[in-house]
């Protein structure tokens, strides 16, 4: 135990930065440059990966693709265009895509390579010309290895690319991915809709290919994007419209649906009207959160069975990360949002805190799950370019401004490299980057001390109070109403008057009675 604790405590995180100082390692802390991991960096990176755990890397500069295995340098290849680029779960293989063209200085143009970085030789070359759904689906031992074709998937068996094991023929073919997890390997293939029919989400369990374990049909489906959870026995299935018929949108109408091997299906109800931003699975494959809605947009935790677990309020988010613990939970809000991060309790669902990082345009946990790593890329935005270290609890530990940002990524690492720690207390002091207090509005010193009579929103309706007694008539009436009776009044009082006198001047001319004495 006190090996395992020595070792655990001489991990420390790293990442990676590329832009216009190139390329550079840091350590999480000291923050400082780290040297000795890369002997080798280039001054112009125009790409880079890291491999699923943490121990390859490759770069691509303006003239080849560099990869190391722990800071060694294993392969070169001449591939300088490269535009993606990423590992095959073991490493064996490096798969590379770039922009299709022919040129006539070469004498095959294909743009989708496989290599062998056992040799540095290409393992297999294809011609795929769209982005989406370019990279190959390997297993999580490399025992097969699945791609898509306009009308078929094919499989290939233990890196033989040379032939093709196992087909799944269809209509029409979007995409393919096959499932985490040991065998039997799970695929999920998406087919898009064509002549009338809908399309449509089919899972298979290999090496059954004649006959599907679950199958789920939509209408609404340009797009399709696949994510499994971490158990590899079900899939949520994200389709999207190129246009929302409906006109409430700019970018098309979105719905989400699970699809499992055991052969369920269900569409997750949202409730809500409006788009799905972000989504993402808990790493023990047991919930998933799915932000949706109008701003201020809803986030939600449902259950594998896609029933709502909890809701976790709204606010202004379009972003939803889990740590690689899986104890806490991200919702952050970047692009043209005001950049607030909300940190929860992912087992208790309930909110830690608060942490405002404006302009930044991406986000992601450290492997150890005690750090977001949030940056300012261009070409999103062309100032303020630059990354920041917080601590979920602490806040803002560290800001490195950097003229022109172009990434900047953690190290992974797999499952279990990094203890779980019990969760921190709440920092007594200010944290660092949370929302600003409000501040008092102004008034002019003569209007201080008295009550406003400003108003800038009406105020809300009042709810309807019990029914009074009856006014009097008069406290019904219109103001016009109140004016002509209060003339007429007058009118009336003024004959009156008018009357009155003339009797007293009738009284004032007649003889005075004689005294009574003086008739008696």
């Amino acid at each position: 135990h006190i090996r395992m604790a020595a070792a655990a405590a001489a991990l420390i995180p790293r990442f990676a930065t590329r832009g216009s100082d190139g390329l550079n390692f840091f350590l999480n802390p000291p923050y400082a440059k780290d040297g000795a991991y890369l002997k080798e960096l280039p001054q112009a990176c125009r790409l880079m990966a890291f491999s699923r755990d943490g121990s390859h890397f490759a770069w691509c500069d303006n003239t080849a693709i560099s990869v190391f295995n722990n800071g060694t340098k294993v392969a070169t290849i001449a591939r300088p265009r490269t535009m993606e680029m990423v590992f095959s779960p073991r490493n064996t293989f490096l798969a590379t895509w770039e922009n299709y063209a022919v040129r006539k200085d070469e004498e095959s143009s294909e743009n989708m390579i496989i290599w062998d970085l056992r040799t540095g030789q290409p393992a297999a070359k294809y011609i795929v010309k769209r982005l989406e759904g370019w990279k190959p689906q390997w297993s999580d031992d490399e025992a097969i290895c699945a791609r898509s074709v306009s009308t078929e998937v094919q499989i290939f068996k233990c890196g033989d690319f040379a032939t093709v094991d196992q087909r799944i023929k269809l209509p029409h073919v979007y995409g393919c991915s096959v499932a985490p997890g040991a065998a039997p390997y799970s695929i999920c293939v998406t087919v898009p809709a064509s002549k009338g029919a809908p399309a449509s989400a089919i899972m298979y369990i290999l090496p059954r290919t004649e006959h599907p374990v679950c199958s789920k049909s939509f209408f609404k489906a340009d797009k399709m994007d696949v994510l499994w959870n971490s158990a590899g026995s079900g899939a949520l299935v994200h389709t999207q419209t190129e246009v929302d018929k409906t006109g409430q949108s700019y970018y098309g109408e979105t719905n989400l649906y699970f699809v499992g091997n055991d052969g369920s299906a269900a569409n997750v109800q949202l409730g809500e009207t409006g788009p799905i931003h972000d989504f993402d699975w808990a790493p023990n494959g047991k919930e998933f959160v799915v932000i949706h809605g109008y701003m201020p947009a809803k986030a939600v935790v449902f259950n594998r069975k896609c029933e709502v677990v909890r809701v976790l309020g709204s606010g202004p988010h379009n972003t939803v990360k889990y740590s690689p613990a899986g104890n806490l939970i991200c919702l952050a809000g970047f692009g043209n949002l005001s950049g607030q991060m909300q940190v929860w309790d992912a087992k208790g669902h309930r909110l830690l805190t608060t942490l405002e990082a404006p302009n930044s345009t991406t986000v992601a946990w450290s492997p150890d799950s005690r750090f977001l790593l949030t940056a300012t890329t261009s070409p999103r935005l062309k100032v303020d370019n630059g990354y920041k270290i917080w601590h979920y609890m602490s806040g803002l530990v560290h800001h490195q401004p950097v003229p022109e940002l172009l990434e900047a990524a953690w190290q992974p690492a797999l499952p279990g490299a990094y203890p779980t720690r019990p969760l921190s207390p709440a920092p007594s002091r200010p944290v660092v980057g949370a929302p600003p207090a409000v501040k008092a509005v102004y008034r002019p010193p003569g209007a201080r001390g008295a009550p406003s009579s400003f108003k800038l929103h009406d105020d809300p309706p009042a709810a309807a109070a019990p029914a009074a007694p009856a006014a009097p008539a008069a406290a019904q009436l219109s103001k016009t109403a109140l004016k002509n009776k209060k003339k007429r009044a007058n009118k009336k009082a003024a004959a009156a008057g008018d009357d009155s006198g003339d009797d007293d001047d009738d009284a004032a001319a007649a003889p005075a009675p004689a005294p009574a004495a003086a008739a008696a």
